[in-house]
């Protein structure tokens, strides 16, 4: 029980990440890694992810 309130709180904020608009829409910019880092850990502890809102990489600084 004491390894499910980490994942869960992880879920809420990669979840709530997702929810900016930054202009750049489609499914090139997902961080993949991000994704099979929490996948990989869920496996350990026998819990299954189902991703709504998958992570979202940074997008690059525009310096001026």
């Amino acid at each position: 029980m004491k390894l499910v309130l980490p994942i869960a709180v992880a879920t809420l904020f990669t979840g709530c990440s997702s929810l900016s608009n930054n202009g750049s829409s489609g499914a090139y910019n997902v961080d993949q890694g991000k994704m099979a880092a929490v996948e990989q850990y869920a496996a350990r502890l026998g819990v299954q992810v189902i991703w709504i809102n998958p992570p979202r990489k940074s997008a690059p600084e525009t310096g001026g």
